[in-house]
């Protein structure tokens, strides 16, 4: 990222940044609600596997396959719209 004179990052540097945030959320409304919870909780909100597991009341293995579908899933979302 390039700094602007005053130190922060620059007008097109924020531009980007919330054209990726926004990337990131259409990626995640396009999911199937299982893997997008999934990916919330543990990707967002920092929990466990087994956290989620006890939150989603699933099995861990449920959880941990949930949620290498959801990231794959999202990179191939991003990738097709041309952000990865």
């Amino acid at each position: 990222m390039v700094e602007s004179v005053v130190g922060g990052p620059t007008p097109e540097d924020n531009l980007i940044r919330l054209s990726d945030e926004a990337a990131v959320r259409g990626a995640l409304e396009k999911l199937d609600a299982r893997l997008r919870d999934v990916l919330l909780l543990c990707d967002v909100e920092g929990l466990k596997y087994r956290e989620t597991a006890a939150v989603l009341d699933v099995p861990i293995g449920t959880v941990m396959s949930r949620i290498a579908r959801a990231r794959m899933a999202v990179r191939q979302i991003l990738q097709e719209g041309g952000r990865l």
